[in-house]
């Protein structure tokens, strides 16, 4: 179990490193500098679309993925594959586990005599009769009520003072009064008006970039040295730097940009003659008193009433048979019946019995593996070749290392492929 767990912990970690230099640069489009591809050869930048004329940009390739970072220009690094490391070691191995040996043991009977109920105790009722009595009771024949009596109302006629006609106010209107006078009113507000004034521009000559310095990973070829037993030698890259390339240009500049200047228009007057109200209409208030007259009304000094009659109530004896006792039950036990008889009766249940059987186990060797295959990089001395010089302005030979990967000689069939996994182990990548 323990290396079966090592073995699948090894294989997630090439996989993701295989899957991470996929992702970074083992693509199958061309290498730029947005999309580096150390997998395949490097491709001619597009030309530059201020200048379609001019001769293409040397290529611009990303730093391999995991190479170190404190690789220099000149230097030649090799990925090298590390093969796996494994030993041998002992482990119990349980052949037979353990396991539980079940015996049915049967139960015991005896025979015994016992009372058994033929008949079930029982209860009979017994119905009593009800017991009644004449009785002589006094008898409400007509309740007792209460009789009204109307009272009629009494009046007197008295003499009052009405008013006809209540008391208001008059009101009197007061024209108003008018003058004419002469004011200075404003035809035209004063305003601005904005005059433009034309931008001054120059002529002036700048340095300009036509190519900025940059350095460029290639694939150069390289014989394999230094390895250790089972390792074998992958691509190699160098890093090439190429300088920045300039030229002048005459541009034209703004000396001082567009302006303007403000110009006041005054505003203009002229005298309007207007009508005004000096004093406004109003009004003035006159009171016209209240009229009133006598008057001859009835007047109620006593309101109608009612008085209350009680009349008494009548009563008659009557004879009522009355129940003194009602019906009733009286209940009777019947007692139940037993007879013997002998029967088969369980002494003591069958059960089973379990016997505990140890495990067996034996001692078996296995291989696992300590340390899982991994590439690395390394620097190899005897593939270094010296920077190429400085390159003039209008282009150069950027394709000097690249041409020689290409001239390089095909790996015959019958050679060893130098990324495959060595012989008995599981390509990691799968």
């Amino acid at each position: 179990m323990t290396q079966r767990v090592v073995t699948r912990l090894g294989l997630i970690a090439f996989v993701a490193v295989a899957v991470s230099m996929v992702l970074t640069g083992c693509s199958s489009s061309c290498c730029g500098c947005s999309a580096p591809n150390p997998c395949e050869p490097a491709c001619a930048a597009p030309c530059d679309p201020c200048n379609p004329c001019a001769a293409p940009a040397e290529p611009c390739c990303a730093r391999p993925a995991g190479m170190p970072a404190a690789a220099q220009a000149g230097e030649a690094w090799c990925r090298v594959m590390v093969p796996a490391q494994y030993e041998e070691y002992e482990e119990q191995v349980c052949v037979c586990p353990a396991s539980t040996k079940r015996e049915w043991i049967e139960p015991v009977y005896e025979e015994r005599e016992v009372q058994v109920c033929c008949k079930p105790a029982s209860c009979r009722r017994i119905p009593v009769p009800a017991e009644y009595e004449d009785r002589t009771e006094k008898v409400c024949v007509c309740p007792a009520t209460c009789k009204r009596i109307p009272v009629p109302a009494e009046y007197e006629d008295r003499t009052e003072k009405v008013c006809v006609c209540p008391a208001t106010v008059k009101r009197i209107p007061i024209p108003a009064e008018y003058e004419d006078r002469t004011e200075r009113v404003c035809v035209c507000p004063a305003s601005c008006r904005r005059v433009p004034i034309p931008a001054q521009y120059e002529d002036r000559s700048e340095q300009v970039c036509v190519c900025p310095a940059k350095t460029c990973w290639v694939k150069v070829p390289c014989t394999p040295s230094q390895l250790a037993a089972g390792e074998k030698q992958g691509d190699c890259w160098m890093l090439k730097e190429t300088p920045a390339q300039y030229k002048t240009v005459t541009r034209r500049v703004c000396v001082k940009p567009a302006s303007f200047t403000t110009e006041q228009i005054p505003a203009q007057y002229k005298e309007v003659t207007r009508r005004v109200c000096v004093k406004p209409a109003s009004f003035t208030t006159e009171e016209v008193p209240a009229q009133y007259e006598e008057r001859t009304v009835r007047v109620c000094v006593k309101p109608a009433s009612f008085t209350t009659e009680t009349v008494p109530a009548q009563y008659e004896e009557r004879t009522v048979r009355v129940c003194v006792k009602p019906a009733s039950f009286t209940t009777e036990t019947i007692p139940a019946e037993f007879k013997t008889v002998k029967q088969r009766v369980m002494v003591k249940p069958g059960e089973w019995k379990c016997t505990p059987v140890p495990a067996q186990y034996k001692t078996v060797k296995r291989r696992r593996c300590i340390a899982p295959c991994k590439w690395e990089w390394r620097r190899n001395k005897d593939c270094e070749v010296p920077a190429s010089a400085p390159a003039a302005e209008g282009g150069g030979d950027a394709d000097g290392a690249l041409e020689a990967v290409e001239e390089a000689p095909a790996m015959d069939a019958g050679d060893e492929d130098l990324g495959a996994p060595p012989a008995g182990e599981a390509d990691p990548l799968k």
